[in-house]
C-alpha cells in the first residue's frame, strides 16, 4: 500500500500568508479554500480571465455576511481609491438606494488596507434573495500570469502583513454591514 501526497496548489501557496496571519484552513475544495479564525470565515478562490495568448488568475478573498435587512434591490458598493500619496477612498454605489449604506463603511482597518495594499478591486454586493452581503477583496499582489507565447509564468503572492490587513478589513466590513444593515 502506497500513500500519495498531493502537490501544493497555487491556492495553497496564496493561503500560506493568511495562515501566518492567524487563520486556519477549515474547508478545502478543488477551487476554493475556507479559512477561519475565532470570529469569522474568509474564502480564497481565483477569478480567471482568459486572453488571446494568456490567462490571469486573480486571488479573491471574501466573506459572506448574513443579515436581516438591506435594500429591496440587489446593489454593489465598489471601493474607489485615489492614486495620490494620501490614497483616499470612497464607496461608489450602483444605485441611489444604496447611497446611504456607504457612509458607515469606513474604519481604521479599511484605511490601513487602502494605504498599504494595492487593490484590483474591493466590492460589497447585496443579495436580497439570500439576505446577505458578499465582501470581495482582490489584491494585485496575489496573481498568476501565464502567457502561452512566448511561454512565461509569473507568480505574485501577498505578504503576511498584507494578508493580515486584508483579513482585518474584511472583518471590519463584516461587522459594519452586520450591525448597520440590521
Amino acid at each position: 500500500m502506497t500513500m500519495t501526497m498531493s502537490r501544493p496548489t497555487r491556492l495553497d501557496a496564496q493561503a500560506f500568508p493568511f495562515q501566518q496571519a492567524g487563520m486556519t484552513v477549515t474547508e478545502r475544495q478543488p477551487q476554493r479554500l475556507r479559512l477561519a479564525d475565532a470570529t469569522y470565515q474568509v474564502t480564497l478562490q481565483f477569478r480567471v480571465r482568459r486572453m488571446l495568448l494568456g490567462r490571469i488568475s486573480q486571488l479573491q478573498a471574501g466573506a459572506i455576511v448574513p443579515t436581516a435587512r438591506g435594500p429591496e434591490q440587489p446593489c454593489v458598493l465598489e471601493l474607489k481609491v485615489t492614486g495620490s500619496k494620501e490614497r483616499r477612498f470612497q464607496w461608489k454605489p450602483s444605485s441611489d438606494e444604496a447611497s446611504p449604506l456607504t457612509s458607515p463603511l469606513t474604519g481604521p482597518a479599511l484605511a490601513a488596507l487602502v494605504q498599504a495594499v494595492d487593490l484590483t478591486s474591493c466590492t460589497v454586493t447585496w443579495s436580497p434573495q439570500h439576505k446577505e452581503w458578499r465582501i470581495c477583496v482582490e489584491p494585485y499582489a496575489a496573481a498568476h500570469l501565464r502567457v502561452f507565447f512566448p511561454p512565461i509564468n509569473y507568480n505574485m503572492a501577498v505578504t503576511q502583513s498584507e494578508a493580515g490587513l486584508i483579513v482585518n478589513a474584511i472583518g471590519e466590513l463584516a461587522n459594519l454591514l452586520h450591525t448597520d444593515a440590521a
